[in-house]
């Protein structure tokens, strides 16, 4: 049976600024919540002792009242625990139990402008600024303002036939990224909540290697290997894929029948197979 719960307008609001600020607690440190705590605490005890509560130490008065606080706000102890304890974590927990509980708002310095549309004449720019290779492409995602996820998009068979040894390096490319968008755009990198821009990064590289993996290696690559004489020793053809380019992996069957000289030149065959098949130097052929 369906229930209809009517709510008035202040306890809508608190509805809303509640679910607004459990989207955002994670912006906030544990010294933010300590003081959410004490500040709610103070004017609670304030409430109940009046001037008095100032005489006395707050460790005595979270012993002798934080019990009764704790019930009071209806607020949930951390863990497994049943009593009131005031213990670090413990502060923490409750100051976030407080602002789920509306009892406390944070203070926050939250952009409403997104960083992509204020930004979005200089974007191209500025990743122009950074050279990249031809078969990286990025692209900027922002689900909420000034929350930017910048993508690595990796043409993977384009990176293998590149002519020249590139390797992929998201961290260290993010952060050139982020410097130029300070020294030239002014843009401060950080917490959103206290007006700043958080920016990290994902890869689309593991996606576009497997499609390559099932299109060419499986289908064009290993039958180009298998062709060639000795093949017949090979057990099996394996990939590595890593920031630093392909490794196709020969593992042999017997290695007293099969060589160390024999291995070493059927590699250099494959290794040359690979090559006239238009791939460059960051595929590479080895013996395992």
């Amino acid at each position: 049976m369906k229930k209809t719960l009517t709510l008035s307008e202040n306890e809508f609001i608190g509805v809303i600024k509640r679910i607004a600020e459990q989207v955002n607690l994670n912006d906030y440190s544990q010294e933010d919540f300590f003081d959410v705590f004490f500040q709610v605490f103070r004017s609670w005890i304030g409430e109940k002792l009046g001037d008095e509560y100032k005489k006395y130490p707050m460790s005595l008065l979270l012993k002798k009242y934080g019990q009764e606080f704790a019930e009071d706000k209806g607020l949930v102890h951390r863990g497994h625990r049943d009593q009131f304890d005031s213990s670090y974590y413990s502060l923490e927990h409750y100051g976030k139990e407080l602002v789920k509980k509306s009892f406390y708002t944070l203070p926050q310095l939250y952009q409403q402008q997104s960083f992509t549309e204020k930004y979005k004449k200089v974007i191209p720019h500025f990743v122009e600024m950074l050279e990249l290779p031809s078969f990286i492409n990025l692209t900027f995602e922002e689900r909420e303002p000034n929350r930017v996820t910048v993508k690595f998009n990796t043409n993977f068979e384009e990176w293998m036939k590149y002519p020249e040894r590139k390797s992929i390096d998201e961290y260290n490319t993010l952060t050139k990224l982020k410097k130029i968008f300070t020294d030239f755009g002014g843009v401060d990198f950080g917490n959103p909540a206290h007006g700043e821009v958080q920016m990290d990064y994902s890869s689309s590289k593991d996606f576009s290697t497997d499609e390559w993996v099932k299109k060419e290696l499986n289908k064009v690559i290993k039958k180009a290997i298998r062709g060639l004489g000795g093949s017949e020793n090979l057990h099996s053809i394996r990939f590595k894929p890593s920031n630093r380019g392909g490794r196709i992996e020969l593992v042999f069957k017997d290695r007293y029948r099969f060589g160390y000289k024999e291995k070493r030149d059927f590699v250099s065959q494959a290794q040359e197979v690979v090559s006239n098949l238009g791939y460059g130097p960051n595929l590479s052929v080895d013996n395992v």
